[in-house]
């Protein structure tokens, strides 16, 4: 299912369907009240590895899937990336509801998906102008290569600083298990993402921020000050954490 603004009626009827039929119970029930250590995350570079050499046979123009690209990024010391994160959590969660703010060719929800045991059941709505790269279709076929069901997502091609307000007020009872925030990394526009989204996000939910910083060796993003600029408006409530070791991500955890 793919939707653009101005949104089509019965599309956002489907979506509403689409999302109370989910069963919600028990999504967290096996997760740690702690927040993983970087000590904890950082064997499941393996991991995100495997998950990289599979999906380069359909991605073979596409060095984001390059094992020299995960390589690299070790040897140069960025010791952590959202994706670890990811894996982590839904190893032991189940989020039922999921926001993405920027999927590019799919592989952060692969990681996700990849280990949920029911994707397909799942509301899943993924956000994205597809200007940089990827669309729906490759992301669908890079899911399939892993033989995830693709079933519950929504695709919503837009911009997500358009879309969130629009999407909200057209569906204002939707909340979310899990939302990432990985669209425009513009200060400005990260700024909005992230204040759109927390208030999206369910009791007990997930939110990650990705490219918080610190950046190094002139790679990455430093966005950290945005994020402490709007948890400090908007973040009551909420349990944060910032893996500040290169190119760092934050992780918010709501309160039931």
């Amino acid at each position: 299912m793919e939707l653009q603004l101005p949104f089509n009626p019965d599309d956002l009827q489907q979506l509403w369907r689409r999302f109370t039929s989910v069963d919600k119970i028990s999504a967290f029930d096996n997760l740690p009240k702690e927040f993983p250590s970087v000590e904890e995350l950082t064997p499941l570079w393996m991991v995100l590895l495997s998950q990289k050499r599979a999906l380069k046979a359909t991605n073979p123009d596409d060095t984001y899937y390059d094992d020299d690209r995960i390589f690299s990024d070790i040897r140069n010391g960025r010791m952590l990336q959202k994706n670890l994160y990811e894996i982590w959590l839904f190893q032991r969660a189940y989020p039922s509801t999921i926001l993405e703010i920027g999927t590019r060719t799919g592989l952060s929800l692969a990681n996700k998906l990849a280990f949920h045991p029911s994707p397909a059941e799942c509301c899943i709505v993924s956000v994205d102008l597809y200007i940089e790269q990827g669309s729906p279709e490759v992301v669908e076929k890079n899911l399939r290569q892993l033989g995830i069901d693709t079933a519950g997502i929504c695709y919503v091609r837009g911009n997500s600083l358009e879309v969130l307000p629009a999407l909200t007020k057209a569906l204002p009872k939707i909340e979310y298990d899990y939302i990432l925030v990985d669209g425009s990394h513009e200060r400005d526009d990260a700024r909005v993402d992230l204040a759109n989204s927390i208030p999206l996000l369910a009791p007990d939910g997930i939110l990650v921020f990705d490219d918080a910083g610190p950046a190094e060796d002139g790679g990455g993003y430093n966005l950290i000050t945005v994020w402490d600029e709007v948890i400090a408006e908007h973040g009551q409530g909420l349990d944060c954490k910032h893996y500040d070791v290169p190119y760092g991500f934050c992780v918010a955890r709501k309160s039931s």
